[in-house]
Formats: structure tokens, sequence, C-alpha cells
């Protein structure tokens, strides 16, 4: 599938990374809006909880692992 001539899961790749790097000083905890300004989308973040790779920490962050 492909979104506008760029492939979804590179998009999905991109996204994880930029997310990767806004927790890693933060214990790998991150606010929604960090994540939305870093232009991680709001699709992945819903795909990464709902998927079990990501777990709610409060009602706006977001622990960016499962353990």
């Amino acid at each position: 599938m492909s979104y506008v001539g760029v492939s979804v899961s590179l998009l999905l790749e991109s996204s994880l990374r930029r997310a990767r790097r806004i927790a890693q000083d933060q214990a790998l905890i991150a606010h929604r809006r960090q994540l939305y300004a870093a232009g991680v989308a709001r699709w992945v973040v819903r795909r990464e909880l709902r998927a079990g790779r990501w777990q709610r920490t409060g009602r706006s962050t977001l622990a960016l692992h499962n353990g």
C-alpha cells in the first residue's frame, strides 16, 4: 500500500524512529503532544498501543515499550 508515492511501511518506520529518539532521554516515556509535534501520526500511536508494543502510563503519556 502506498500513500502519495511513499509506502506505508516507510512512513511507519520513520515515525517509530522519531518516537524512539524523543523518548530515549526520558526513560522511553513520551507525551502524545511530543510525538505529534515530531510528526508521528495519530494512527501510528493507536497502532502501537493496540498491538501491545506501547503502553499508556497516564492520560496523555506513553511508554514506548511493553514491559
